[in-house]
């Protein structure tokens, strides 16, 4: 996979610049947590190109109302729309006005076993986490602390999905897929 160098909420609007296209979506990127708009497409410098969502699920169909109309003007400036579910369907139809298709998860569209025969694993053993959302009772830093105690000193690899809670562990490395 090509990659842009990591991104936050200041430089995302500049890199994008270099796209055509960006495709949005899936597990949880539309949740509750709605104030920089950021997997709405909603920075800035404003990205000028095509705007597609597939599959994003919003998990709880809930917005701040003084969040709304910027969620609304972001979804309206999709060229395409897709959801991952029913209660995201209900989200944007809210928002929107617009009844978009659901769509089948993106997982269900990867051939799996073609897949693990290419997969190296970057190590024999390691801990995977995956984290999303925000910091949980005594610090997702302090909960790998932990697993490592009773699994032993091995490497962690981290995933972490947070607009409003971006830290970079020491121990994270990026990017890993599934």
């Amino acid at each position: 996979m090509n990659l842009t160098e990591p991104c936050d909420l200041n430089t995302i609007g500049e890199i994008s610049q270099r796209y055509n296209a960006i495709v949005v979506g899936s597990d949880q990127v539309w949740g509750a947590h709605h104030k920089n708009a950021t997997y709405f497409i909603g920075w800035k410098p404003e990205f000028k190109g095509k705007r597609i969502s597939y599959a994003p699920c919003c998990a709880i169909n809930k917005t701040d109302e003084k969040y709304k109309a910027n969620i609304a003007n972001s979804l309206n400036q999709f060229d395409f729309l897709s959801v991952r579910n029913l209660e995201t369907q209900a989200f944007v139809e809210e928002l929107t006005g617009l009844n978009t298709p659901v769509v089948l998860d993106p997982t269900f569209l990867v051939d799996f076993p073609q897949f693990l025969h290419s997969f190296k694993a970057p190590y024999k053993k390691y801990i995977l986490a995956y984290i999303i959302g925000n910091e949980i009772k005594g610090g997702h830093e302090n909960m790998i602390r932990e697993i490592k105690k009773v699994r032993g000193n091995i490497p962690v690899i981290a995933i972490i999905l947070s607009e409003n809670h971006i830290k970079f562990f020491p121990w994270q490395i990026r990017p890993i897929g599934p």
